[in-house]
């Protein structure tokens, strides 16, 4: 499941650095820390929400 959110939240990620360049790995790694810092809650949500998302964690049960 986890690499399942990853991948989903790295595909959004992806569409906002199209055909962007970087002069260095480290100002990508700058622009993708700041991106994601200023991602919002409900954004966040509505990437990693779905049915299958939400089944799987509705039937965990915890103590």
């Amino acid at each position: 499941m986890r690499d399942f959110i990853l991948l989903k939240t790295w595909k959004y990620i992806k569409n906002h650095f199209k055909n962007r360049s970087f002069d260095s790995l480290e100002h990508l790694k700058q622009w993708v820390n700041q991106f994601v810092a200023q991602m919002k809650e409900e954004t966040i949500k509505s990437i990693v929400s779905n049915h299958n998302y939400l089944n799987t964690f509705s039937r965990i049960h915890y103590p």
